[in-house]
């Protein structure tokens, strides 16, 4: 009986390694919003588990636990200072929130740490017009810019245009509305169709270009082809 009674008590105290894996599995597994009870499960079980961390903060923010989500998402910033990631996601949080000031230094390590990622200079591009860092903004715009990212084209267009983070300079900006609307962006056609129709950038005013540019605008949202500008006679 004696024997039997321990060897029970040995069976239960044993240790279950498939348990932590389980839920690891399961916390990975799950949508953001059933995530949150899994990963916090799998983080109890091994605390050194990052991805679970995560996984854990997004699902607080996706059940609009705002505050304990940002706590997490800080939480694995600091411990892990040399994480983009990590960084970027403290930032993103942030900046969907507005809570813009105190996203700034998350952005600016994200960007130290990873400035030839896209997500982190367009994030740095929103987050520094909001705050009114326009020479930062410039920066993102032109980084963007110059992997060929249309957005980046068209806003660093727009930065020229308006002295925006740097000296007006319209030969610039027609330059840039051009490559925007060359590589698609819609804004960017018809923009550069109204300072070509009335001279704006410092230049005589051009209609036919003008009305060629309003014409592929138009091709480009009815997903229609469109004659190109470069061809005009």
């Amino acid at each position: 009986m004696r024997r039997a009674l321990l060897a029970a008590v040995l069976i239960l105290a044993a240790p279950v390694p498939a348990v932590a894996e389980d839920w690891a599995a399961a916390c990975r597994a799950a949508s953001r919003v059933a995530a949150v009870a899994p990963c916090e499960k799998a983080l109890a079980a091994d605390p050194t588990d990052v991805q679970a961390a995560r996984r854990l903060a997004w699902g607080l923010l996706a059940t609009y636990r705002e505050t304990e989500a940002i706590r997490r998402f800080e939480a694995l910033a600091r411990t892990r200072p040399d994480d983009a990631q990590a960084q970027l996601d403290v930032a993103s949080v942030m900046t969907g929130l507005r809570m813009y000031p105190e996203a700034v230094p998350y952005m600016r390590r994200a960007l130290a740490l990873a400035p030839q990622r896209t997500a982190v200079q367009r994030l740095a591009a929103i987050l520094f017009l909001h705050t009114e860092d326009y020479a930062a903004a410039h920066a993102a715009h032109r980084a963007l810019a110059e992997a060929g990212v249309a957005v980046g084209l068209y806003d660093l267009a727009r930065d020229y245009a308006q002295g925006r983070g740097t000296d007006p300079d319209q030969a610039q900006a027609r330059h840039w509305y051009e490559r925007a609307a060359a590589a698609g962006h819609v804004g960017a056609m018809r923009a550069l169709a109204d300072k070509l129709e009335y001279g704006a950038f410092g230049t005589p005013p051009e209609p036919d270009l003008a009305q060629l540019w309003r014409q592929r605008a138009a091709a480009a949202v009815a997903g229609l082809p469109a004659a190109d500008p470069q061809n005009l006679e």
